[in-house]
């Protein structure tokens, strides 16, 4: 093994061997290919240094959203400090796979820091805003009512966007109010919902809800087809700007987090979770199961008492 792409492609077995997620896999192959392209002509990977990464990193600083996206036109804003941080620490986990497996004989990005991150306060809804919000949809119409059980389910729950996207018609279980989801690194864990959730949800799998084309899955497109993480955010973007909310506003900032802050910043996640109890005054036992998967129920016999007093979500 001489060449990164070599190096690549043995991460890549012992990826799949271990039982890492698709989504791990190509998340480190990307930015690996894209630090290649940088370094040009498939480098040897023991020349690779950890300059080669800083240097890498001040690229990616004046580097344009979109520059090499193969669909999407280049923006005239450049890469967020999250997206750099992102690039890095991916190839800094993939060398630091090589050296554990004993593939290379040393870590060169081992000393390299990170960047920074800013940190960010996510604003919470207030009580207006959601109503709005879950006002846009046209419940009369299968599409609107799921477009409507999707927004309170979100909010209700906290659950992230892939989530939601992955729940299975067996993993709803509305008598006993708890939502089975699959979380980062394939963990399961159980997260509770209200009667409000209760009601939207019964309501959508019995009327609204059309016929599975071969899927088990619980949303669905209106042709019976599973609705896919993408389709899912571009829905709550939609309704955000129908509630007259531009972006950077709260509205749209804060759903955009609490349906995307998922597996990069659990941090954040926990902070929307406490915006949350904090605003609408709903018992913190109740979201004890939220925010990390150390904390999350693992039975739903375990889940607190104060289960049923949600947030107080607009009728």
């Amino acid at each position: 093994m001489t060449t990164l792409f070599d190096a690549l492609a043995a991460y890549r077995i012992c990826a799949k061997a271990e039982g890492k997620s698709p989504k791990t896999i190509k998340w480190v192959t990307s930015s690996v290919i894209y630090f290649s392209n940088f370094l040009g002509d498939n480098p040897d990977i023991e020349a690779i240094t950890a300059n080669d990464l800083r240097r890498f990193t001040i690229g990616l600083q004046d580097t344009h959203k979109f520059s090499h996206h193969p669909f999407n036109k280049p923006q005239q804003a450049k890469l967020s400090p999250q997206s750099i941080n992102t690039y890095c620490r991916a190839i800094g986990a993939f060398f630091g796979y090589l050296h554990c497996e004993g593939l290379i004989e040393s870590n060169p990005m081992e000393k390299v820091k990170m960047p920074r991150v800013p940190q960010k306060i996510v604003p919470a809804f207030s009580e207006r805003e959601i109503e709005k919000l879950l006002a846009q949809p046209d419940k009369r119409r299968d599409r609107g009512f799921r477009d409507y059980a999707l927004l309170i389910t979100f909010i209700d729950t906290g659950a992230r966007l892939s989530e939601l996207a992955g729940l299975k018609e067996s993993d709803v279980d509305l008598e006993a109010g708890y939502l089975r989801v699959t979380g980062r690194g394939s963990k399961e864990r159980y997260i509770p919902f209200g009667q409000k959730v209760a009601k939207a949800l019964l309501k959508y799998r019995l009327k609204h809800r059309p016929q599975p084309l071969a899927t088990d899955r619980f949303w669905l497109t209106v042709d019976g087809r599973p609705l896919d993480p993408g389709r899912i955010e571009k829905i709550v973007g939609e309704y955000c700007k129908k509630a007259g909310r531009k972006r950077g506003k709260t509205i749209e900032e804060t759903t955009q987090w609490v349906v995307t802050v998922s597996a990069d910043d659990e941090e954040a996640f926990r902070r929307v979770i406490r915006a949350l109890v904090k605003k609408y005054r709903a018992p913190r036992t109740t979201y004890a199961t939220l925010g990390s998967d150390e904390r999350a129920g693992s039975n739903p016999a375990s889940f607190p008492a104060a289960i049923g007093e949600r947030a107080r979500l607009p009728s």
